[in-house]
């Protein structure tokens, strides 16, 4: 009768892990491309502005920013998800231990 009990918990375990797995990959993808898609159309405005206008040294610095600043989110986002995916493989990897 404990052999049951003990299974039934490993199994509620291994079921709120897995539970919490699905959760981080739901979390990871919209942020990372909310703040992409904010940044690059920002930065597609800045390049039509800079066709339109005369002061191009000053665009040129906004779209130089810009891009930069696309390229750090990429980066952190990579970095984010990178970190997110060894939380959740190692969370798999507890889940099927416990269901075993």
């Amino acid at each position: 009768r404990r052999h049951g009990k003990a299974k039934f918990l490993d199994n509620a375990r291994a079921e709120k892990i897995n539970e919490e797995v699905r959760d981080l990959q739901k979390k990871l993808s919209p942020w990372s491309r909310n703040d992409l898609v904010t940044n690059k159309n920002a930065l597609d405005n800045a390049n039509k502005e800079l066709e339109n206008k005369d002061s191009l040294p000053s665009c040129e610095s906004e779209v130089a920013a810009l891009n930069h600043k696309v390229q750090l989110i990429e980066e952190r986002t990579w970095d984010n998800s990178t970190e997110r995916l060894a939380l959740a493989t190692t969370k798999l990897a507890e889940a099927s231990e416990a269901y075993r």
